[in-house]
């Protein structure tokens, strides 16, 4: 592999000038304008104060310019910070101090952030004429595949969110492995369907502009289902909510049955879902990655039956992965991240020969097919046997009615622990331990079904620690009316 490595859109833009680059609502750009419009920012960041290693945060709602915000900092070798801006203000803060962040790029205004932090306009920096400093580079771009580009701040399973920095290569191999398994063309259009604080948003910027396809932008406020009936893409990523909503509409079977690649990740996909999706003909490609890992580790291929498709598919390119002895998956490879930033330190958390534990169980299949079992981290005991919640989460899930499921451990005074499913369905309990029993013997299935929060503001990923506390509120709340109910 090598260790110096052009910009993408640099190269788009020689190889692909006149392809539409950025297609969005009312505006378009080929490689050539957006590569002139990254260079024109640059120097306008550049002007601003910002230079190589400096770390920005971008707080920009997702729009037609983020990608070329980001895209100007990876081109001068600062480091993107893409920011989720939903957040607290308070919370925004203490990022902003944990990364050691001076400079934050946002519309928005910010009241609680120190005198320290430098706020820039994206509209400005986009739009100004620079003033062609002598001293900004012009000649040919070059960076070392290990040089730093972004930090991803994901939860995983904990609460408390990771600080994720990616090198260029990481997200450059990342692309390039992910194409030599799903076919993407000059004229294809991948749909921004996931946001840019994502890591599997970045991918599909630096997907699209290794094969030359388009970027399809929706509009801020557009709901999924309007967009792909809008800009109609070959190619767009969900998670398993996002496919039930499309799964869901009347009005847009034939356009995604026409697409090339709809690639499904980010937890267990339910296989009712998969099921649906296959006898559409959809062109379903489920994926098994990790923030650590630059988006995708395995992935399904063309033309996959609903046996393949019930699997996470087998090794992409520019990756390694082996189970351990305990059934954990490691990895490493070109796409494994450069580490944890902690304060000012970086933290790679890999063994003496480089692998990292995922925390996911799992196993190969005979036909070298990686099947996930669930997280390390949430298999209990309960009276001596093993629990994995994923596993009777997909049993609840393979009920049509079941729109959503997760599953808990609560304490229990016979057995230690035992399960608790939050469930989003209109079933009876009853009916549902009936259709579990055709599928889990007696010791798996849940001793409470509690209903799925009304709004618990999960789009892209469960956050347990909500959960975790709804659970013990309803079990607690059950077992005082028992009482109640007994005493009468």
């Amino acid at each position: 592999m090598p260790k110096k490595l052009k910009f993408i859109i640099e190269s788009a833009a020689e190889k692909f000038p006149h392809r539409p680059a950025l297609i969005g609502t009312d505006r378009q750009l080929s490689y050539r304008e957006y590569w002139a419009k990254i260079r024109r920012t640059w120097h306008n960041l550049q002007e601003a104060g910002i230079s190589a290693a400096t770390p920005v945060a971008l707080l920009a709602r997702s729009d037609f310019y983020l990608p070329i915000l980001l895209l100007s900092l990876l081109y001068g070798q600062a480091v993107a910070v893409p920011l989720d801006p939903r957040l607290p203000e308070n919370l925004l803060a203490a990022y902003l101090k944990k990364l050691n962040i001076r400079r934050l790029i946002t519309n928005q205004a910010h009241a609680l952030l120190s005198e320290n932090i430098i706020l820039l306009n994206p509209e400005a920096l986009i739009n100004a004429q620079p003033f062609l400093n002598p001293n900004i580079k012009t000649d040919q771009w070059e960076a070392d595949a290990g040089q730093a580009a972004t930090v991803v701040l994901t939860s995983g399973s904990s609460a408390e969110a990771k600080a994720v920095l990616h090198s260029y290569g990481n997200h450059y191999f990342s692309a390039l492995g992910s194409n030599r398994n799903i076919r993407l063309l000059p004229g294809d259009r991948w749909l921004l369907s996931l946001p840019l604080f994502h890591v599997s948003g970045i991918s599909i910027l630096f997907r699209a502009a290794l094969a030359g396809a388009a970027v399809a932008i929706p509009r801020q406020g557009t709901s999924l289902e309007a967009a792909v009936a809008q800009f109609r893409p070959s190619h767009l990523s969900v998670v398993s909510t996002q496919l039930r909503r499309l799964l869901d509409s009347s009005t847009l079977n034939e356009t995604l049955a026409l697409s090339k690649a709809i690639l499904v990740g980010g937890s267990a996909i339910p296989r009712a879902l998969l099921r649906t999706a296959y006898r559409r003909h959809w062109s379903i490609f489920v994926s098994y990655g990790s923030t650590e890992m630059s988006s995708q580790i395995t992935t399904t291929g063309r033309n996959s039956n609903l046996d393949e498709l019930f699997t996470a598919g087998r090794l992409l390119p520019y990756r390694k992965l082996r189970i351990s002895a305990d059934s954990e998956i490691q990895v490493q490879g070109a796409t494994l991240f450069k580490g944890y930033l902690q304060g000012h330190t970086l933290h790679r958390p890999t063994d003496k020969q480089g692998w990292f534990k995922t925390g996911d169980l799992g196993f190969l299949d005979r036909k070298g097919r990686l099947v996930v079992r669930g997280r390390k981290d949430r298999m209990f005991i309960s009276g001596g046997e093993n629990i994995y919640p994923e596993e009777i989460e997909a049993a609840l899930l393979d009920i049509s009615e079941i729109k959503q499921a997760l599953v808990l451990p609560v304490a229990d005074a016979v057995y230690g622990m035992r399960p608790a499913a939050v469930v989003d369905s209109s079933l009876s309990a009853q009916t549902m331990v009936k259709g579990l029993r055709k599928k889990l013997p007696k010791f798996k299935i849940p001793d409470y079904f509690l209903a799925w929060p009304a709004d618990p503001a999960q789009e892209l990923k469960i956050k347990p620690s909500f959960f975790e506390r709804y659970v013990l509120q309803q079990v607690h709340l059950n077992t005082k009316n028992r009482k109640k109910t007994n005493e009468k």
